[in-house]
Parts: C-alpha cells; structure tokens; sequence
C-alpha cells in the first residue's frame, strides 16, 4: 500500500479535478486516481453549459446548488487561470431559450415567473425580437427568454487546468488505475485498484457515472447510477454565429469561438 495521503480523491473528471486542485492548494496531501486520464470520461462530452436556470426550471435543492455555484465562477476561473497560465474559453454572453408553440410559450412563462420571485434577470421577447437579438434563428420560432447570467466554459481546458494547477501544489495523479473497493483498514481508509491499494485519511469519491461499479465497505447497495450515452455534434460555422447559447426544447447550440484566450469573467 502506498503511503497514507490526507484523501484520495477517486474519480478525474471535471468535479474530482477541481476537488484535488482545491484541496491541494489549501494544503492537503492528495491522491487522484482514474482508470483514464483526467477528463476523459463524461467531461469530454460536456458542451459547458452555465445555466441553471435552464437546467433546472422547476426550481428544487438542485437549482439552489447550481446557482450558487454559477455565482461563484468568475473568480474560480479567473483563480485557475491565473495560477496555471492555460488559455481558458470562458463567456457569460447569457442564453436565450427559445419556443416554437403555445406550450412552448406557457412553459417559459412559467419559467419567467419563477426567476421574477428570485431577482434573477430575464428579458421576455417575441418572436421577431428573438430574431432581431439572433438572425440566425428561423421565423418559426415564436418567442423566447433572455438570462444574462448564464454563460459556457470549456470543460476540456478547464479539467486540464486544474489537474495541472493539482499537480503544481503537489498532488500526485494516478492515470490507467481502475478502482474496485473502498474500504476502512484501522485508522486509515484503503482505495483498492488494480495496480494495489492507496491509503488517506479521507476518501472523496467522485467518479460520477461510475461511482456504482465501486464497491464500498460497509454499504450493501452501491450507488444506483449508471452512463446514459448522449450526441454532440460539432459544426463550422458559415456567416455570422450565434453571439450565445440557444436552448430549446429538443437540443441546444453552444457557440465555440475557435481559440481559446485567456479567461475573462464577464467576457
């Protein structure tokens, strides 16, 4: 067993690599472990959407999370990019939902209302103002809800920003290492891989999708989660992009710029 850690974190994907880069920076000895490198599991599908409010439109625990956190990002991303030097593609250009029918329509009401009783700004627009705002856009789209406060990051650069930055204050990950139990060994916690067994005071657990193939002493069920596969599709852009995220009810379009600058909350 390797020497005993403060915590190991299981898991590299964008939560477990913003967790070790954390932690590491405040001190704590860490471990990072993944049976990929970091951010090649779901963080690679991401697209990098900010928008609670899009997410999560019926309010609930989850929403309060969310926003709190979205509040949080300018000076997160700002913090690791100037601790790293990586070039992050980081924008709160808003998004704008858009809906095509009277139950479109009703449900960003609804939407509307909900953000009105928490003070988060929201523009309301009809239809041709919807194209006005976005040109792109077809006539058949019959109103839409403007929220400021949202933006998109690239996940990608982001997780590998932090994974650097953990490494830059000393935390050392572990890549190609499948994790298959978790388990207490006296006074210290044990992560059992395949490659042998690390040892920390605490373990954080963070391996998302995959949580439920890990064993955990003491626990008789094992987390009920699972991947579920989704699409993206990348596109080059003719004439001129949209300036923002487009959401509605079906998918949504990020748009990517094609080079990442250096981050700049509020850009």
């Amino acid at each position: 067993m390797t020497p005993s850690r403060d915590i190991v974190v299981v898991g590299a994907g964008i939560v477990g690599c913003a967790i070790a880069y954390e932690l590491a920076r405040r001190g704590a000895s860490v471990e990072l472990i993944d049976d990929r490198g970091p951010g090649m599991g779901a963080t690679q599908a991401s697209a990098g959407m900010l928008a609670p409010f899009n997410e999560a439109p019926d309010g609930g625990p989850l929403l309060d999370i969310a926003a709190r956190s979205l509040g949080l990002f300018d000076t997160f991303v700002g913090r690791v990019a100037h601790d790293t030097g990586v070039a992050l593609n980081y924008h709160r250009t808003g998004t704008l939902e858009i809906a095509s029918d009277a139950d479109g329509l009703s449900r960003l009401e609804r939407t509307k209302t909900m953000l009105d009783q928490r003070g988060v700004e929201a523009e309301w627009l009809d239809g041709a103002s919807v194209r006005d705002r976005e040109p792109a856009l077809t006539a058949s789209v019959a109103g839409g809800l403007f929220i400021p406060v949202h933006g998109y990051i690239g996940v990608g650069e982001l997780t590998r920003a932090l994974a650097a930055g953990a490494r830059r204050h000393g935390a050392r990950i572990i890549e190609h290492g499948r994790v298959q139990r978790i388990e207490a060994r006296r006074d210290e916690m044990a992560v059992v891989t395949d490659r042998g067994a690390l040892a920390g005071d605490s373990v954080v657990l963070a391996a998302g999708s995959w949580s439920g193939q890990i064993e955990i002493e003491g626990v008789a069920q094992r987390l009920p989660v699972s991947p579920v596969r989704g699409q993206l599709l990348q596109l080059h852009w003719a004439g001129n992009a949209p300036s923002r995220v487009i959401w509605s009810e079906r998918c949504y379009a990020v748009p990517w710029p094609d080079h990442p600058r250096a981050a700049r909350p509020g850009a």
